[in-house]
């Protein structure tokens, strides 16, 4: 046996030269794709095109083709359109909170009383003294220097 046909320290001889032996490494299982969160927007006359050709033809890849839209932004629409029919196309759904958090209004009244009474209190003091009396957690710092902020103040 030669110097030259035994494996060197560190290499593994399984035959292979280093690109099949990579390509073989590959065919591991693939992981699931993940669900596509962003959808690039569409216009209502968009949405309005593609459910209508939809029902014409009954073909979803033709009708995404003439509405200019993927397969996929089909399918998102699918099920708002089939709950509501056109009027569900629209507009989106937000996400976004209908009310807004809001601090209570005796608590924005005894804000702007300590502060009236101490000027020179900042929004740390006016905060540990109104949750000293209202319990733990009342208002925070930065919620008093909103309101001082919004009545001026700040």
């Amino acid at each position: 046996m030669s110097i030259f046909s035994q494996p060197l320290v560190g290499q593994v001889s399984n035959g292979l030269s280093g690109a099949r032996r990579i390509a073989s490494k590959s065919t591991k299982a693939e992981a699931p794709k993940k669900k596509r969160s962003y959808f690039p927007p569409t216009s209502v006359e968009q949405r309005r095109l593609l459910f209508e050709t939809w029902q014409k033809t009954g073909n979803i890849q033709e009708a995404c083709r003439i509405a200019g839209v993927s397969r996929t932004t089909f399918y998102h629409w699918r099920e708002r359109f089939l709950e509501g029919g056109f009027g569900a196309l629209e507009k989106p759904r937000s996400n976004a909170p209908h009310r807004p958090r809001r601090v209570a209004e005796h608590i924005v009244k005894m804000v702007l009383e300590i502060r009236r009474q101490h000027s020179n209190w900042g929004k740390l003091r006016i905060s540990k003294e109104v949750n000293r009396q209202l319990g733990p957690k009342s208002i925070s710092p930065n919620s008093v220097m909103r309101i001082l902020m919004r009545e001026n103040l700040w």
